[in-house]
């Protein structure tokens, strides 16, 4: 589903997957406020989209962009908003053919966006019903239950910060004598661990999701 200028934000679980999905239209005389509107939109996803596998995007935008190009080339605004606005969500756009023919001109406007293209074994151009093709995608998601995992990780509720900290501060003492970086690093980094793991105290947890690592946008780009 769509709406003009706007979008919407759906999540429905998906097998072992929890998909964040936003559908939208933005019209091709959007003026600068409607603009921002939607904009605004993939705004709340960004603020969202760690607790996410995925953000799909589908929607016909009626961007001047060259998708044929990399990096992708804007050729006028606001196309070059909403390109920063996609790498920030690390958006990869999936859809390479024209989706609007016409006898005088073929346009790519109806995109599929995707921060997990690695989910995602088909996009595709097919025939539509309006003056518009049709996006085809595939989503390869596993139908089987997935199989809890047993994790043990520190329970930082029960805690003795104290003792933590003193002996943090008495094992530390000899990495402040390491001269060479790469080696305190190291020193540090192991003896925060088994500090942690000496006395601090852990808990099980049986999770049917493989949490990963959070990220932020800076390290997306990279």
């Amino acid at each position: 589903m769509g709406l003009v200028r706007r979008g919407i934000n759906l999540h429905a679980k998906s097998n072992s997957k929890l998909p964040l999905k936003q559908s939208g239209q933005r019209a091709p005389n959007s003026t600068p406020e409607q603009n921002i509107e939607l904009l605004r939109s993939f705004s709340l996803a960004t603020e969202v989209q760690q607790n996410y596998d995925a953000c799909l995007v589908f929607g016909d935008f009626n961007l001047a962009i060259d998708w044929s190009a990399d990096p992708p080339v804007p050729y006028a605004t606001p196309a070059d908003l909403f390109l920063n606005c996609f790498d920030d969500l690390a958006f990869a756009q999936l859809i390479k053919n024209a989706t609007r023919t016409t006898d005088t001109s073929e346009k790519l406007i109806d995109l599929f966006l995707c921060d997990a293209p690695n989910l995602v074994s088909s996009a595709e151009v097919v025939s539509g019903v309006s003056d518009h093709d049709a996006l085809h995608v595939h989503l390869d998601v596993d139908s089987r239950r997935p199989t809890p995992v047993l994790t043990t990780e520190p329970d930082w509720r029960r805690a003795n910060w104290d003792l933590v900290n003193e002996r943090l501060a008495e094992n530390l003492l000899r990495v402040c004598t390491i001269d060479d970086l790469f080696t305190a690093w190291e020193a540090w980094k192991t003896t925060i661990f088994a500090c942690i793991a000496e006395v601090g105290p852990s808990k099980r947890r049986r999770t049917k999701r493989r949490l990963l690592p959070w990220l932020d946008k800076s390290l997306k780009k990279k």
